[in-house]
């Protein structure tokens, strides 16, 4: 029940997707209440432990892609899509969202083949001979510190802050 639960709730909270996005809309108060209570629960029901607990309420209140880059524009957006579909050898590919911190960046890509991915690069991806790694699938309300704790083991040098901010936004605002 306790899964029916999180997935209704992700899918009533997520917006639908626009082609190119910019910053990335805080969670109204409501909804970090809404997803507190599912945590409170997924607790309460020893289905996740209280580190686990404490670094979603952490990710959920400190909104941690706050500061990020995230403006793309069509120009932009079609120097990606161009540069990465070279990378990724598909003959089709969107990109629909970026997400930038220092010089790093998280390249979210439909390529028509498989599951949507998240691309991480060290540099602007357009000059990348390919990404360091991918990431795809689903994430539930529960998955934040699991994402956040994966991404740093394997995207070598990510800014935490940027490991933080991708384990919050597919955990609690995909879209």
């Amino acid at each position: 029940m306790r899964l029916l639960q999180i997935f209704l709730f992700l899918l009533m909270s997520v917006s639908a997707f626009a082609e190119t996005s910019t910053a990335e809309p805080a969670l109204s108060q409501k909804s970090k209440l809404e997803i507190r209570s599912v945590l409170d629960d997924a607790l309460k029901d020893k289905d996740m432990t209280r580190a686990q607990y404490d670094r979603s309420i952490f990710l959920l209140m400190t909104n941690p892609c706050e500061s990020m880059d995230q403006d793309l524009n069509d120009h932009r957006k079609s120097d990606l899509e161009t540069a990465i579909l070279k990378q990724e050898n598909v003959e089709k590919l969107l990109v629909r969202k970026v997400i930038t911190l220092k010089g790093w960046s998280i390249v979210y890509v439909a390529t028509y083949v498989s599951d949507d991915s998240y691309l991480f690069y060290s540099s602007d991806p357009i000059f990348a001979n390919h990404a360091i790694n991918k990431w795809g699938g689903g994430a539930s309300l529960l998955d934040a510190p699991d994402i956040e704790k994966w991404v740093v083991e394997n995207v070598p040098g990510i800014p935490p802050q940027l490991a933080s901010c991708f384990a919050s936004h597919v955990s609690f605002k995909r879209d």
